[in-house]
């Protein structure tokens, strides 16, 4: 019988490993969900970036880009734990409890920047049995 072969955390570059979640569920949820997001949270208040500035604006990117990698790789090393399902199930649905508001926020903010009226010519075209009407 074939056994299958486990990536070792040291034969890649630490974001594959992260992203693959070959930390481990626990290593890859608790220090780098948990652990990495009060640092981040710590080292935005140390900046304390004024709303709407360019700083603000990377510093948002860089944040979203970590925790992409990180949900990716906690809901990787939940679909590799081998220990009690409880705990990777938990794990997803920390995942997903995370991500939906922040997904449902991105989308109301997006909705709000799109235009609420055409921005293309105003003009009107009816087709009728007495003929074509246009206005403009």
């Amino acid at each position: 019988m074939d056994q299958i072969k486990e990536d070792k955390p040291a034969s890649k570059d630490f974001l594959t490993n992260l992203w693959e979640g070959n930390f481990g569920l626990a290593i890859t949820y608790w220090v780098y969900g948990v652990l990495g997001g009060i640092v981040w949270g710590v080292g935005i208040s140390a900046l304390n970036p004024e709303q709407g500035s360019d700083l603000t604006k990377i510093v948002l990117l860089l944040l979203a880009a970590y925790y992409f990698v990180a949900y990716v790789g906690i809901w990787q090393g939940a679909n590799k734990y081998t220990g009690s399902k409880v705990w990777a199930i938990l794990a997803k649905f920390a995942v997903v409890v995370s991500v939906v508001p922040v997904a449902i926020h991105f989308v109301k903010w997006l909705i709000g920047r799109l235009p609420l009226e055409p921005s293309g010519p105003k003009y009107f075209c009816e087709c009728n049995r007495v003929g074509v009407t246009f206005s403009f």
